[in-house]
């Protein structure tokens, strides 16, 4: 057999893996609608969409209203509403999907660069191990394209010396209007440039001149230089780590696929040489953004895994070439475990999607039973009686109130945690029956309250003389005050 013939046949089993690993990325964002902030994201795109005009204050709330408002991600939920406006609520999750696979294969070609056919599919499997959680249908899935995307570009310029750099300032200025993320664009390329200068003045001055018309590109959205700073004060917020499970810190209690490439890196770094000071910054960086927050470990996954299968690579291949095992009998290996991976692999999602994905798409692609879809029919239905009263309601379901009430119902709170700030700290008060709860609900004279059925809060209301139960399901219930 000639040596041509030889690759080809050892490739075979890693074009194998690849299909398998993508169908199953198929599989898992082909997910129905169950997230929160998607409808307050809909609704926004709508009246952005309908009237060319960019809300800079809030106007969904009555307890924030006219207060200043930063819609960083004005250009993604339009983008989501025309999706929606041209397939219902299927086209939200065909954009994920396509973003996904988009941005999945721009990380198999940036992987190709260092990495060979079985370390990048198996660097690509981690990568959707950590990252799933976050495939949601909101702005923030537009961090899986444009992290990769961005250092792709500039990996292409520091290995193959390829000036398709040109093109970042106006990838910033797209990122910049779709998601505040667009400041990790900037820290890449920041990093990439600090790293030049030292080991190459030349390159070093073209990243930097790169770097400085992206930071100007930046300016180009509706809050110009402020969104700089915007990121950071957001991700600051002490109240949202408090109260909101995504900005809270990974819990290490149960084991994941994060722990374990934690351990990996650790033993991995322990054992090469010459980790290069780029690696490492960018390793220790990222690092401490998914341990901040477990909403940055898919960010953790995108920058970190790459790098650590780079090293591991390395570590493997001098192992096995120290082996002396036979070639054959790895290609054997190698092609019969590839086949056992795409059969066992997508068979296990395949039937994961069937069990509990396709149910839902086949009859709806929204899972109703996690929002009060039927309460807010009653709502609108009795409109003329009750839109008058102040509304309290679930800061889960205030974007779906959003979308299904406004204008003619206003909420409480939403998903727009930047907006709210400490007045999060009153809401939970109210929810988990605090001392200060009843002041509250006078304070913004609250006469109308639609919570999750069978919580504290409802059974409270139910025994109350004050409040009268008006409408219960199997999800929600509404009650109104007696006057």
């Amino acid at each position: 057999m000639k040596r041509g013939d030889n690759l080809n046949m050892e490739k075979i089993p890693q074009k194998i893996l690849s299909v398998a690993i993508f169908i199953i990325i198929i599989l898992l964002s082909l997910q129905p609608i169950k997230n929160y902030d998607i409808w307050w994201h809909l609704k926004t795109g709508e009246i952005i969409y309908q009237s060319w005009d960019i809300p800079d204050k809030d106007i969904f709330s009555y307890t924030k209203a006219g207060e200043p408002w930063t819609n960083h991600e004005w250009l993604s939920q339009v983008i989501f509403y025309i999706t929606y406006k041209l397939f219902g609520f299927y086209g939200p999750i065909i954009l994920k999907t396509f973003v996904l696979m988009l941005s999945f294969f721009i990380i198999y070609k940036r992987n190709q660069l260092f990495l060979n056919g079985y370390f990048n599919v198996f660097s690509i499997a981690v990568i959707v191990m950590i990252s799933h959680v976050s495939w949601l249908s909101r702005p923030l899935i537009f961090i899986f394209l444009f992290i990769p995307l961005t250092i792709y570009l500039l990996d292409l310029y520091i290995l193959r010396d390829k000036k398709t750099l040109w093109s970042m300032p106006l990838i910033m200025i797209i990122w910049v209007n779709l998601h505040g993320s667009f400041i990790l664009g900037l820290l890449l390329l920041f990093l990439y440039t600090l790293n030049a200068l030292v080991h190459d003045r030349k390159k070093g001055i073209y990243l930097s001149k790169i770097l400085v018309v992206s930071i100007a590109a930046t300016l180009i959205n509706p809050n110009t230089y402020e969104i700089l700073l915007y990121p950071l004060q957001y991700a600051t917020e002490s109240v949202h780590a408090k109260y909101i499970l995504e900005w809270q810190s990974p819990n290490f209690h149960t084991f994941s696929a994060f722990e374990g490439v934690l351990l990996l890196s650790i033993i991995v770094l322990a054992f090469s040489k010459g980790v290069n000071a780029l690696d490492m910054v960018l390793i220790l960086l990222f690092t401490h953004l998914g341990l901040f927050a477990i909403r940055n470990t898919a960010i953790y996954a995108l920058v970190v895994v790459p790098i650590i299968f780079k090293y591991a690579q390395l570590l493997v291949e001098q192992r096995i070439s120290s082996l002396n095992l036979p070639q054959p009998a790895l290609r054997t290996f190698s092609l019969s475990f590839s086949i056992a991976f795409l059969l066992i692999g997508t068979t296990l999602f395949g039937y994961n999607f069937y069990v509990n994905s396709l149910e839902y798409l086949e009859d709806s692609p929204v899972v109703y039973d996690k929002f009060p879809k039927n309460a807010t029919e009653y709502l609108l239905q009795n409109k003329e009686v009750l839109s008058k009263y102040n509304m309290f309601n679930n800061y889960g379901w205030g974007g779906y109130l959003i979308w299904s009430l406004y204008p003619t119902y206003k909420v409480f709170v939403d998903g727009r945690a930047d907006l709210y700030g400490d007045f999060i700290e009153e809401y939970y008060k109210v929810k988990s029956l605090k001392p200060e709860a009843p002041e509250i609900l006078k304070k913004y004279n609250i006469s109308l309250i639609l919570i999750h059925k069978d919580t504290a809060l409802d059974l409270y209301l139910n025994e109350s003389t004050s409040w009268r139960r008006i409408y219960v399901d199997n999800v929600s219930v509404i009650y109104l005050r007696d006057r």
